[in-house]
Formats: structure tokens, C-alpha cells, sequence
């Protein structure tokens, strides 16, 4: 691009700016010396980034004295490099979703000080080049073709930082570590979805844990730290909630006094995680513990009912879902519905496990919450699916993706009958978000038809629900597959 006269005519060219002196003699403009990312190659973009996914070890030929010549390792030339980098963190930090401005009582804080730990980092921290993985790997996740060495590169790097950093006494503790890992374990779980995987590897999730046990009194120093703490706890109840990993040592997350009340009432999304918390805890108990009369577990079951009923009085008014005439809810978006939701669910569980006791010590103190309960959180679930995939459907940018507004509800269509692979692919971050919920709601109701005495007819009616969410998972599967 910069010197084709100069070279087809067997000139050298001295590099000198803003034009060469032989391209000057021969009255040639050479072009590529302004180009905005000074590149003064040819424009090979296209045939590089293909001979490298074609894993082609062999370098290309270029003239001899040019000055930029293609690295023989692995590693992208820069001026490529770092475009895909500007673009991929101008991506995550602007037009994700994920990082975009939404509303923080959906999320748990650690998304709030990513912007200001990273501005604040050496390049080569573990927490920048965490980000800059996180961000080429989430352009991989919103239907843009990322597939080549730079993420498989940068993913090698992260690991060697946070090595290092883990091994430091003092780094091993600080806000920036955890960060990174946190962020490969989101990351990771977000390939794992992308590409339909049944399980999840946790491996990051567990060094994250023993980061935070590490860290002891550090976690509740202040906001930021509070805020990585409430993410990692995120991860293990949503993981255990879904069946993704079993946990039976679970002191790490079961606080009490002044640091239970900080950390649960940082949001509502937060103080929902300690309902789940609280949920995997006392199943736990029923299935290793040895009990004859289940005292305890029924007067911690009927306490986290009481708790999670309470939760709806707690939630911003402009969050209450509306009623659609024909059978569906619209809520301002998708977090607000995966919410409500997760709400639905950990009163389904807590519900059945209260039976489940019941059956086991076959004493009844308190009746659990009667079926037609049950199959009405069950079918609030169902009536929300329209809120996870329009909001994507209709609002687009250059890069597929569109922040939507928390303030405004979603148009129902009337149309609409369930998930498509379309409507997936639009709408990358709203299916995401319905595939965790349909996860959790199928192990609930296949692990309550399996343990409980269900009526006939709520029996059948459960068996519907499951056969619905089996079909709309797989939807998204192949959506995922397409993209």
C-alpha cells in the first residue's frame, strides 16, 4: 500500500516521512505513509490473519529493506494486533451489555470499578490482559468472527500473570488478582455456553474461592472488594443452583452479623444470592446430614420462605412486570426478568425441599406452599420468556448489539409462540440469561418428579413445563451452533 511504484520499479525506499526521497524523485505519492494507523506495508490484513488461522508456520516474503517485517513466532504483527485490541475494548466497554450502562441494583458491583481498576494497571498486569481476552472473546460471543490466534495468545498470557501474581504474598491479595480471575471464569463460562457444552469447568471458580479465603477481612474493606466478593459468591450458588458442581463445605459464604447484613444488602440481585446461598446450604444438610426429626431444617426452610416473600417489597416499583392481556409479562429488561425469575425458582426449590423434609420425618408443622403456587411461579417463568429475546430483536449497532433502555418495557408481540434461532441470534445476552434459567428450572422440576409424591395432575402439568424447557434450550443451542 505505502511504496508499490518504488518497488515495482527495484527502488529502494528509506522510510522517511511524510514521503520517501526516491518516491519524491520520481514524483510517486506514497499513501501509506499518512494511513491513520501508520502502516507502511501493503495492506495484507485479510491474507495474514488467514495464513495464520490456516496455522501456516512458513513467513511471508517481503522486500528485503522494509522495515516491518512479519514476526516468526505465533504472535499477530502489531499494527494488526493492536487494532484488534482497540476494537474488541472499545467493544466491551461500550457496546457489550454486560458492560454497558445498565442498571446497578441488577448486578452485583463488579462491573462498576472494572473501568477504573484497568485504566489504573500496567499493559502487562494480570487484569489488563484478562480484559483484553475478555473483550476479544466476548466479540466471539456477540456473533463476531474472533477465531484466530490473538485470543488463544492472550488467554496463555493471563494464566502466566496470574501465576505469577498468586505466588506473591502481597499481589495474591490484592483487588486487581481477583479481578482477574473473575474474569476468566466469566469469560470461560461464556465460551462454554457459546459452544453448547453440557458442563463447565470450574477450575477458575476455584481459584477464585481460595482467593477470597485467602484474602480473609480483606473482602469487606470496602465497595470494590465487597463487590468482587459478592461476584465469586455469584458463581457458587448460581453453579450449584444449575447442578454445574456440588459443594458441601459451604462456611465460606455463610457470614452472620454486620458483614452478612453488608454484603446482602448491597442490591437486590445480592440479597437474592443469599436466599440461593441459604437455599444450597440447608439441601446440603438434608442430603449428607443424619436428622430424626428435621427441627432445624423445617424452621430454616419456613425463615427463607418468609425471607424470599419479603424480597418483592425490596424491588424498585418501576421493576414490577406488567401484564399482557394474552398470557405474557413485559419487564424493563432482561436482568429485571432473570431476577423475578430467580425469585420464582428459589421459592419453587425451598418449596419442594420443605416436602421433601416432610416426607422424610413425616411431621407437618407448618403446611408448604399449596401446588397451584408452584405451578404459578412455574408459568411466570414461562410467560417471561418474550422479555429475554425482544429486547435485541429490534435494536442493533454496528457491532450486533444494543444496550437496551431499563427504564421503558419491552413490546410484546402477540405473535409470539417461543425462542427461534433468530430471535436468539439478535438478542446474544437475553439468551443467555433464559438458557441459566431454563438449566435451573429443569433440575428443579426433574428432581421433584423424581423425590416427591406429586398428584396426577400437577404431575402432568410439571412434565409439560420440563418438555417446554427442554425444547427452548435446545433452541438456543443451535442458535448458538449458527452463530
Amino acid at each position: 500500500m505505502a511504496q508499490q511504484r518504488a518497488v515495482r520499479n527495484a527502488k529502494s525506499c528509506d522510510l522517511e516521512r511524510p514521503a520517501c526521497r526516491e518516491c519524491a524523485r520520481l514524483n510517486y505519492n506514497c499513501p501509506g505513509y499518512r494511513h491513520e494507523l501508520d502502516v507502511v506495508l501493503k495492506d495484507q490484513t485479510a491474507s495474514v490473519v488467514s495464513r495464520y488461522r490456516n496455522q501456516r508456520h512458513k513467513p511471508p516474503k517481503l522486500p528485503a529493506k522494509v522495515a516491518c517485517v512479519a514476526s516468526e513466532t505465533w504472535s499477530l504483527p502489531k499494527d494488526i494486533a493492536y487494532g484488534l485490541e482497540s476494537h474488541a475494548l472499545a467493544f466491551l466497554f461500550s457496546a457489550n451489555t454486560s458492560m454497558g450502562a445498565r442498571d446497578g441494583r441488577t448486578i452485583y458491583g463488579l462491573l462498576d470499578f472494572l473501568q477504573p481498576l484497568y485504566r489504573g494497571v500496567t499493559p502487562d498486569s494480570p487484569l489488563a490482559v484478562a480484559t483484553l481476552w475478555l473483550a476479544v472473546s466476548m466479540m466471539g460471543n456477540s456473533g463476531i468472527d474472533t477465531s484466530h490466534p490473538l485470543e488463544v495468545q492472550l488467554m496463555t498470557k493471563v494464566i502466566q500473570r496470574i501465576l505469577t501474581a498468586i505466588q506473591d504474598p502481597i499481589k495474591s491479595v490484592e483487588d486487581e488478582t481477583l479481578t482477574a480471575v473473575i474474569l476468566v471464569t466469566y469469560g470461560g463460562y461464556l465460551r462454554d455456553r457459546r459452544y453448547g457444552a453440557r458442563s463447565f469447568n470450574t477450575v477458575h471458580q476455584d481459584g477464585a474461592e481460595a482467593l477470597v479465603r485467602k484474602r480473609g477481612l480483606l473482602n469487606f474493606q470496602d465497595r470494590r472488594s465487597l463487590a468482587l466478593f459478592n461476584a465469586v459468591r455469584h458463581n457458587a450458588v448460581n453453579l450449584a443452583i444449575s447442578g454445574a458442581r456440588e459443594t458441601r463445605n459451604w462456611d465460606l459464604w455463610n457470614l452472620h452479623g454486620e458483614t452478612r447484613l453488608l454484603c446482602d444488602s448491597y442490591s437486590p440481585a445480592t440479597e437474592l444470592d443469599a436466599c440461593g446461598c441459604t437455599m444450597v446450604i440447608l439441601k446440603s444438610r438434608l442430603r449428607y446430614e443424619d436428622f430424626h426429626t428435621g427441627k432445624s431444617l423445617r424452621k430454616g426452610l419456613l425463615e427463607l420462605l418468609q425471607r424470599l416473600h419479603s424480597w418483592q417489597y425490596s424491588v424498585p416499583p418501576e421493576w414490577q412486570p406488567r401484564q399482557i392481556p394474552f398470557g405474557t409479562f413485559s419487564y424493563p429488561s432482561p436482568e429485571v426478568s432473570y431476577l423475578f425469575n430467580q425469585w420464582y425458582l428459589l421459592q419453587l426449590m425451598v418449596s419442594h425441599l420443605k416436602k421433601e423434609v416432610e416426607m422424610r420425618t413425616h411431621v407437618i408443622e407448618t403446611p408448604s406452599p399449596p401446588s397451584w403456587c408452584e405451578m404459578e411461579w412455574m408459568n411466570n417463568i414461562k410467560a417471561s420468556e418474550n422479555s429475554y429475546l425482544r429486547h435485541g430483536s429490534n435494536k442493533d449497532n454496528t457491532l450486533g448489539l444494543k444496550v437496551p433502555n431499563s427504564s421503558a418495557y419491552i413490546d410484546i408481540d402477540e405473535s409470539f409462540s417461543g425462542a427461534t434461532i433468530q430471535l436468539c441470534c439478535c438478542s446474544p445476552f437475553g439468551s443467555r440469561l433464559l438458557g441459566q434459567t431454563l438449566d435451573s428450572l429443569d433440575r428443579a422440576i426433574s428432581e421433584a418428579i423424581e423425590k416427591l409424591n406429586l398428584p396426577s395432575q400437577v404431575d402432568l402439568h410439571y412434565r409439560d413445563i420440563l418438555c417446554w424447557t427442554r425444547r427452548e434450550r435446545d433452541t438456543i443451542r443451535q442458535a448458538n451452533n449458527f452463530k
